[in-house]
């Protein structure tokens, strides 16, 4: 009898290691899983940011502009605008710090470093439009430097057709979109 119930309570140490192990890779599963989820959701609000700053289209208040000159509020607005866009950034930022402790540091950083890289190059797009605007001679800076930020600041997007630099964030996204899936269906 002795015998036996050490065997039972062999078999039953043993079957409750192997729960806790399941359990273990469930909950681990699971975390990455919302993980993933976050990132993908903060890369798309990231994108749609991206679109917000480009937009071309800059409405004013009559009494902003009464208050201040057009050039002061136009520069107000895309500030709000770039403003949101770093925060997000920052967000993305947040969670893949959590992020490399699950898939490493190497495939993260090569798939959205090329992010930050976005934020700079609109950064100095901001700042070179506003530079030509206040210039007292625009016309003396060269016209592929003013139609180049103008490509840049503005979306000029067609229906078929993405901008070079939409086309360049699309691509972007849609390597992060590929490493999800991938590591979703590892899941």
């Amino acid at each position: 009898m002795d015998y036996f119930n050490g065997f039972i309570s062999i078999l039953t140490l043993i079957v409750a290691y192997n729960a806790l192990k399941v359990w273990k890779n469930q909950l681990r599963g699971t975390d990455k899983y919302n993980l993933l989820k976050k990132l993908l959701k903060s890369t798309y609000k990231f994108e749609e940011e991206v679109k917000s700053v480009r937009n071309p289209m800059v409405s004013y208040n009559q009494s902003d502009v009464d208050k201040s000159s057009k050039i002061d509020v136009e520069k107000d607005i895309y500030n709000k605008r770039f403003n949101r866009l770093v925060r997000e950034f920052l967000e993305l930022k947040t969670l893949l710090m959590e992020s490399k402790l699950h898939w490493g540091r190497d495939n993260l950083d090569t798939l959205f470093n090329p992010l930050q890289s976005i934020v700079g190059e609109l950064r100095g797009a901001i700042w070179m439009y506003f530079h030509i605007k206040e210039s007292d001679n625009p016309k003396d800076i060269e016209k592929s430097v003013r139609e180049e930020n103008h490509n840049l600041i503005y979306d000029v997007s067609s229906k078929d057709k993405l901008d070079e630099f939409s086309q360049k964030v699309n691509d972007i996204v849609k390597n992060i979109e590929k490493f999800i899936d991938t590591e979703m269906k590892k899941i």
